[in-house]
């Protein structure tokens, strides 16, 4: 099992916590994103442990996140593909939507005296476009 680099304060409200990617990419992160007057203090404390971290579990804990690392890549992955899946879907959904909007008002009378005809208990309001 390959050594995990553990961090002082990758994020504020955590105290110590695996290096999931090299420190220098976080560093860059907080320069882009973090307000800078929280710069300064991020960056001074944002640092490697540079000791042997107590206890004879951290394995337990090391192993549990090399665990959590192969699952995060796997969901990456997916949430990947469903971002391509989703953007593929809002196209034809747009191109539903106009198609059937195209359809209704150019059709709309038709449409509105067949219903009358298969539905005549309807409590459909035209105006509120809802039965309720």
């Amino acid at each position: 099992m390959k050594k995990i680099q553990w961090a002082w304060h990758i994020h504020h409200d955590i105290l110590i916590e695996p290096l999931i990617e090299p420190l220098k990419n976080r560093i860059e992160y907080i320069k882009k994103n973090k307000p800078i007057e929280e710069q300064p203090l991020r960056l001074r404390l944002l640092k490697e442990v540079k000791g042997k971290l107590p206890g004879i579990r951290i394995s337990i804990i090391e192993k549990a996140y090399t665990e959590w690392k192969k699952a995060d890549a796997k969901w990456r992955k997916a949430y990947t593909e469903w971002e391509k899946a989703d953007t593929e879907w809002r196209k034809a959904d747009a191109k539903w939507r106009k198609a059937y909007t195209e359809w209704n008002k150019k059709y709309r009378l038709q449409i509105l005296a067949l219903h009358a005809k298969e539905c005549p208990d309807c409590t459909w309001n035209e105006k509120k476009q809802s039965i309720f």
